[in-house]
Order: structure tokens, then sequence, then C-alpha cells
């Protein structure tokens, strides 16, 4: 296989948990429809580079403009690897994509106590209803991650908005500010943007929301990138049960499967991916310190990884059309463990969710989309709630401004 064919494989595949985080974009266009949401895996054909050329790392990890950032895309090059929809989407040199500003729309869901639920983004494109308040807060979280962070549920009802009430009620006579920016198919090459991008805020805390079923696989088609590498060749066999079960079980393969079947057709692949993680993870963390920022990572397990009594039917259509056995349970288990146990090393504070999800019965996943749920939104924020104030007692969080 050449590498162009090789290149599409690999980003192509990526494409298919980055779309997983826009499932619902095409119904927010419209003012209110109900929950018939469409999977579709991206076109992408970035203009990558060949093999033998320089390396971007050698560039700064935190410099004044994006443009000399080690890990900076350009907008012809970012519209190529990613699906940015103009309609609800644009280009930002820090993140490579991010929401539109001002945005609001209502999406019907029946497992919503509500019924439906509505997507609203502040001047910033952030997942907020308020604007950065003036002056600034005396305590301020800025907190990054994927769909999951962003929210299948109201404003309010994501982690980041209910840690911050919970935060605003114990530290009486001190103003709180969380900010929720993450985004659907965000990885952790933009969760260091978003530090980055958002440095006016002068956070105390930076949290980062790792999402184990697809933070990991998408992450390689930057890491080559940035890298100038080349990866490991996808047997034919593979990517034809992919294409099968992409058909037959499109929500847990880009909440779960395209992961799992990603590392187990190509081994070698799964080294790359935890090690960039966790050297972006102890990047950030760098960045963090020359700012007086305390940086906490919080671990969200797999959702086709949690036991679900009632047997959810794409989770088990995606398990018969990969042919999964053991070697499933034995990845996502091994992936958790390695990069959690790697923040650990790094001795940045960790919140892992995978004992808290385990006990639940069911997940705390909505059934529809394997999204979490408003239970574990929730279980977050009030899990949270001790770190950052245990952090804020910490020198870099008690900073004054």
């Amino acid at each position: 296989m050449s590498w162009s064919t090789h290149r599409k494989v690999l980003l192509a595949s990526c494409g298919i948990s980055l779309a997983a985080g826009v499932l619902v974009w095409k119904s927010w266009i419209a003012p209110r429809r109900s929950a018939q949401l469409e999977f579709f895996a991206s076109v992408l054909d970035p203009a990558a580079p060949a093999p033998g050329s320089r390396s971007s790392l050698h560039k700064p990890l935190a410099p004044e403009q994006p443009e000399d950032w080690c890990y900076y895309l350009a907008p012809e090059t970012a519209r190529q690897i990613f699906p940015i929809p103009a309609s609800i989407q644009e280009y930002d040199p820090w993140t490579y994509f991010r929401q539109l500003p001002n945005l609001r729309t209502e999406q019907e869901w029946r497992e919503h106590p509500e019924g439906a639920w509505t997507m609203r983004t502040n001047a910033r494109g952030l997942r907020e209803d308020a604007e950065l308040g003036t002056p600034a807060a005396d305590l301020r979280v800025l907190v990054a991650g994927d769909s999951h962070t962003f929210g299948v549920c109201n404003n309010a009802e994501s982690f980041p908005n209910l840690l911050e009430a919970a935060l605003r009620d114990r530290l009486d006579g001190r103003s709180v500010e969380v900010l929720n920016a993450g985004l659907g198919g965000f990885t952790l090459f933009h969760y260091f943007g978003t530090l980055l991008r958002e440095r006016s805020f002068e956070p105390q805390q930076f949290v980062v929301a790792v999402y184990g079923g697809n933070d990991f696989a998408e992450l390689l088609a930057l890491e080559h990138r940035f890298q100038a590498s080349s990866f490991e060749s996808w047997p034919q066999v593979e990517l034809m049960r992919r294409n099968k079960a992409l058909k037959a079980a499109p929500y847990a393969m880009g909440q779960c499967f395209n992961q799992v079947q990603t590392f187990v057709s190509m081994p070698t692949e799964k080294d790359v991916a935890i090690d960039c993680a966790l050297r972006l993870c102890a990047q950030m963390q760098e960045v963090c310190g020359q700012r007086g920022t305390e940086m906490i990572v919080v671990f969200i397990p797999a959702a086709c990884s949690c036991s679900f009594a009632q047997p959810h039917p794409d989770v088990e259509r995606g398990r018969a059309a990969l042919g999964l056995d053991a070697r499933e349970s034995e990845l996502n288990a091994e992936l958790a463990e390695r990069f959690t146990q790697g923040v650990r090393e790094l001795r940045i504070p960790l919140l892992d969710l995978r004992e808290r999800f385990a006990r639940l019965d069911p997940p705390p996943f909505w059934r529809l989309d394997l999204h979490m749920n408003l239970e574990a939104q929730r279980m977050i924020a009030e899990e949270l709630e001790p770190l950052v104030l245990r952090a804020l007692e910490s020198p870099a969080g008690a900073r004054p401004r």
C-alpha cells in the first residue's frame, strides 16, 4: 500500500471517532428536531508530510503567536483534516476548529427528563450561557475535553457548569467562573491548544477530561503528521470488517470500537498513541507550571468497557461485526491503566472514574448514542470539587492576581 493510501486509511479511521462528536450537529442546525441522529465518517485527505520531511516539534510549546507553536496547523490543512461545517463551526489557529459564537438550538431527546435539551454558545464559542466575567472571578477554572465534556445536555447540566455552582456555594464571598471549553472531535492536541487560546482567562486550575473510548486513537493522525513519521499498515480484511461494523453499530464504533479495532489491527500504534498522550500531558503540565496554574486530569472510561445489564444494541452489534473477544476488555484495561499510571508518575492530580462508573447499573451513558448522561455529569462535578479546592490551597492555586 502506498504512503498516500496509508495516510488516507489512518486519517479516515481517526475521523470515525472524531465524527462521533459531530453526531448531533446536523440536527442542531434546525430549531428543533426529533433525535434521529445520523452518523457519518468524514472524508479526510490531508496534505500530510511525506516520510523524511522535517518534524515541527522543534518549535516552542507556548509561543505568543499560534503560527510559532509546535502543533500549529494552517487553515487549509486544518480544513483538510477535520470536518468543519461552516454553519456551526469555524477555523481556530490554536484548536484547529471551534464552535461558532452565539449559537442556540434545541434538540429533542427522549431520555432527558425534559424530553429535550438546548445547545448554546457564548461570544467566544464556548458552551456557556454568559460571557467572561468582568472583573475576572476570584477563582477561575478552565475545562478542556471532547463531546462528553461539551455535553449532550443543557449548558447548566454539564459538569463544568455544575462544578461552578457547587464551588460558588462553598466559597462564600468569592466569585467563581468555570469555563466549559470542550467540543466534539477534540483530542489532547486540542486540549493543549485550549490552554493557550484561553490564556487571557488566567485560570488557577486547568482540568483536562480524557475519554478512554477514543481519545488515544484520535491522536495518531496528528502525531504522525507532527513527527513526520510513517505508521503501521492496516490489513485490508480489517478495513472491510470496519466498514461492516460502521453500518451495524455507528455509535459504538464512534465511542469505543474504532479505537479497539485500530490497536488490534495495528498493535505498534498503541504505544505511539499512549506515548503521545503522556507527552502532551507533560507538556501541558510544563506550561501550566510556568503560569502558576494547577493541572488536573479526569479519566472517563470507555462506555463499551462498562457492563450493561440490559444489552446495548449498538454495542452488541459492534462486537459481533468486529468479531471481538477478550482482546476488547484487555485492550481497554491496558490503555486505561497505562495512561492513568503515566499521569500519576507525572504527579498530575488525577480523577480516575473507572471504579465509580463500574459500580453503576446501568452505566451513566445515554443509551441512544453512548455519550455521558446527566448522572455522569453530576458525578464528575461532585468528584472534582474537592480536587479543585485542594488545588486552591497549593502555591499555584493561591497565587494573587
